[in-house]
């Protein structure tokens, strides 16, 4: 069962989440990393993003998609800690068709690791719709960590795909309770009902199975309507980090209206979230928190009534996908959850934060900050910000600041 909020506010997930809505209201070294490429002719997508993915051996790669061209997928990879980037692969939507069907729109890559013959590999993973229909599926290719290259002409195919009912996208993958990386969450898409409808989305958790590589459904992770009205239509998991005293942080995408940029009509009055009107393109970050003991086959998960970040125009409040990747071995952050930052300096990143957010005219760019070892560990231990629950933090920050005069 889903635990009690006032039961989660010492743990490593509620601390972190408090920075986390420091950070997205109050940017620290904020930059650009991607402006988004723009709609090929005919249609009507515009959407970037960026998945960062650290592998043992402490590699970095990260999954823009969209920056030159809708739908493309460029693979670079870092040995310096992301000081600098060497482009691997550019994966276009061409190269992710399968049959010869052709795609629409290819989007939100993911990766994780794995073991072939006692040596790293890849598996990158995308959400794709074929032309002239509404479903979408889940698709997969892999290749050797030391030859990301491969990843262009080794064959995708479909893990997840969608069916009658429903459409399935948006993978993102999820640790298992014993370390494994055999789950991944979905949004599921009623795609059988009306137009309008089909945007809704929940989260369900989805198991690969070892001999297919295909997943199946475990269950409903996180529901719609879990924080009230604010969630109504969407209540979507973006990313993942396991803490050493168990909890998750899962950031979530939120919005409650079918229509697409609903605020664009009903611009949001500050601090009125009940008068507020978030449509497809309109959501903002959110978080749950996810614990899951060994006996359960599905994590406890508590949607907590928190908004961690919007953009700061009332037209255009998304402020969404938000993305956490750790950039330190795991027995580092055990130490920085102790009060330690270990050998490294107390400047050094931990954490990058990557996210969507809109502009005045309403496009979206991705921008990307860092987390530092200190920062952190003051976090963990109970000295970092405080978390603002059903608030709306941009009014308080107006608040402070007029207190402060």
């Amino acid at each position: 069962m889903p635990a009690n909020q006032d039961d989660l506010q010492h743990t490593h997930a509620w601390r972190f989440a408090g920075l986390v809505q420091s950070r997205l209201m109050h940017p620290v070294g904020e930059k650009v990393i991607i402006v988004p490429a723009k709609p090929e002719e005919g249609s009507t997508f515009w959407e970037s993003g960026v998945f960062t993915f650290t592998a043992k051996d402490g590699t970095q790669i990260r999954l823009l998609n969209g920056v030159d061209h809708a739908s493309e997928t460029w693979v670079e990879s870092s040995q310096d800690g992301g000081k600098t980037w060497t482009r691997a692969a550019v994966i276009t939507k061409e190269d992710e068709m399968i049959d010869m069907r052709r795609l629409d729109v290819v989007l939100r890559p993911y990766m994780y690791g794995k073991t072939v013959n006692g040596e790293p590999w890849v598996v990158l993973g995308t959400s794709a719709a074929e032309h002239g229909t509404k479903c979408w599926d889940i698709r997969e290719r892999e290749a050797p960590l030391a030859d990301l290259a491969q990843l262009k002409t080794t064959a995708a195919r479909v893990v997840f795909p969608a069916n009658a009912e429903y459409a399935y996208k948006d993978g993102m993958p999820i640790q298992g309770p014993d370390g494994s990386n055999d789950y991944l969450t979905v949004t599921r898409h009623h795609t059988a009902g009306s137009r309008e409808a089909a945007v809704n989305a929940d989260t369900i958790l989805c198991k690969r199975d070892e001999k297919s590589g295909c997943y199946d459904i475990v269950g409903l992770l996180l529901p719609r309507a879990a924080r009230g009205v604010i969630d109504n239509t969407c209540n979507r998991l973006t990313t993942e980090i396991v803490f050493p005293d168990g909890t998750r942080f899962w950031g979530c995408d939120i919005r409650n209206v079918e229509w697409p940029n609903a605020a664009s009509r009903n611009p949001l009055v500050p601090g009125d979230l009940d008068g507020w009107t978030l449509g497809d393109f309109d959501e903002i970050s959110s978080f749950a928190i996810g614990q899951w003991p060994s006996e359960l086959n599905l994590p406890a998960a508590t949607s907590v009534d928190a908004i961690l970040g919007r953009s700061p125009y009332a037209a255009y409040p998304a402020l969404r996908w938000l993305g956490v990747a750790l950039l330190i071995p795991r027995a580092e952050l055990i130490a920085l959850a102790k009060g330690s930052t270990g050998s490294g300096q107390d400047s050094e990143p931990a954490i990058s934060l990557t996210y969507e957010r809109a502009v005045e005219a309403g496009s979206k760019n991705t921008y990307q900050q860092f987390i530092s070892r200190k920062e952190l560990a003051a976090t963990l231990t109970g000295m970092g910000p405080a978390l603002m629950v059903g608030q709306d933090p941009a009014v308080v920050e107006d608040e402070e600041q007029q207190y402060r005069r």
